[in-house]
């Protein structure tokens, strides 16, 4: 082991799981279901695969030290706005995050199924007007990102489509808790249905996202639970990102075309099936080549529509590829580090800066949110968690805003907020 693989995994894994430096707790869920992603996007790439040696050991280098510093102000920015930031003079505490179960069924029960099920009808009506099903495409991987043959056709419905797949993403959690502790048939009809969807439209990481939430809370009751649910989980997320070689070794080479069934490397199959490290190593290197310093336009660049050339996940694209049309590209865009994307913005000083506020407010939010965490009480745990992943998450994430992020931010609020219009009397 070099000390490029080790500075590369251990800041990815500071700026990743940083929040156990302020929180650590068996409650800090949202922590405990990254480490899968940890494992196979990280530690299997760096230590058991020969993926640092596809790029030049100077970009290596650069990579390394990027990450190096970026993780250092990163967790010193998570220290600060944990102990220094009044954050409950900012965030006023959610009133559900304190009323019984009785009372929050009364008042958002209705609002819950009928949103989730508006979402699952439109999504539905979507692929009628695209003419298929990304699970069963010709090309399914093209058509999970709607580029190639299938871009126009997406481009008709976009709006309705990625609205209608925010409200799932954003209620499922929710609503597998309500189903768990009320165990209401209505509610798993629902639950199901938006499982269903998350599998046809090949969202393999949404599937069980709410289910594990769920059962990371339940384990955290006791150590060795929680133990044996990571362990579980990890093993699920390698046989998820794996799962693309195994359609293509079962269903056709040609069928989920990104990954050869020759490749027999088990390690090397966990590390293409989710190829952080080369897609960051690739943009880093191709940035160096040909790219110019964003300025910071990429943080707000994902809340224009269309292609922006300034959205963080279509820059991505645009600068890795060296084109000026990214339509034809399978993918969605990279993940990036908070360090890679200050680095971008601004060079070293960005490097230093952006991580730091990001950490910042992340320190601040987890102070927040931890309070009102516990097995005791599943459904306030989720409500909490799903504010602090949503709503508290796009500030913390202000280099990287969405647009999708404003409505599930809203959506959130509307939930856990009582919300009074005032009419204006003459």
């Amino acid at each position: 082991m070099n000390i490029e693989s080790f500075l590369i995994f251990a800041s990815s894994t500071f700026m990743m799981v940083g929040t156990y430096f302020i929180w650590f707790s068996r409650y800090n869920i949202p922590n405990h279901l990254v480490l899968g992603s940890l494992f196979v996007a990280y530690l299997v790439p760096v230590f058991l695969t020969n993926v640092l040696t596809r790029f030049p050991p100077e970009i290596v280098t650069q990579y390394a030290y990027i990450l190096a510093v970026g993780s250092v102000f990163y967790v010193v920015g998570l220290v600060f706005g944990n102990f220094y930031i009044p954050v409950r003079r900012i965030i006023k505490v959610p009133p559900f995050f304190h009323e019984s179960l009785e009372v929050f069924l009364l008042h958002r029960y209705r609002f819950l199924i009928g949103a989730a099920s508006l979402a699952l009808v439109t999504m539905a009506l979507c692929w009628v007007s695209m003419g298929m099903v990304p699970m069963f495409a010709a090309d399914p991987f093209a058509a999970k990102f709607f580029k190639g043959e299938y871009f126009d056709a997406y481009m008709r419905v976009a709006i309705p489509y990625r609205l209608a797949q925010t409200v799932q993403i954003t209620l499922f959690p929710i609503l597998v808790a309500l189903w768990f502790v009320t165990r209401k048939k209505l509610l798993l009809v629902v639950v199901i249905m938006i499982m269903l969807f998350f599998a046809l439209a090949l969202n393999r990481g949404l599937v069980f996202y709410g289910l594990f939430m769920l059962m990371a809370l339940y384990a955290a009751k006791k150590r060795s639970y929680l133990f044996w649910f990571i362990i579980a989980h990890i093993t699920i997320i390698s046989v998820g990102s794996a799962i693309y070689y195994l359609a293509a070794v079962f269903f056709g080479a040609d069928v989920f075309g990104v990954i050869g069934v020759a490749n027999s490397d088990v390690w090397q199959i966990l590390a293409d099936g989710s190829p952080d490290i080369v897609d960051q190593l690739t943009l880093l290197q191709t940035f160096e080549n040909h790219g110019t310093y964003t300025l910071g336009r990429t943080f707000y660049g994902g809340l224009i529509p269309g292609q922006y050339y300034w959205n963080p996940s279509a820059w991505s694209l645009y600068i890795s590829n060296n084109t000026d049309d990214i339509s034809e590209v399978t993918s969605g865009g990279f993940r990036v580090p908070v360090a890679l994307w200050g680095y971008f913005s601004f060079g070293w000083i960005g490097v230093m800066i952006v991580p730091f506020m990001s950490g910042v407010i992340l320190g601040a939010a987890t102070k927040f949110t931890k309070y009102f965490v516990s097995h005791k009480n599943i459904l306030t745990s989720i409500l909490a968690l799903t504010f602090y992943t949503v709503v508290l998450a796009f500030f913390w994430n202000f280099y990287i805003m969405s647009m999708y992020a404003v409505p599930a931010c809203v959506l959130i609020v509307l939930v856990l907020y009582r919300i009074k219009l005032r009419s204006a009397s003459r």
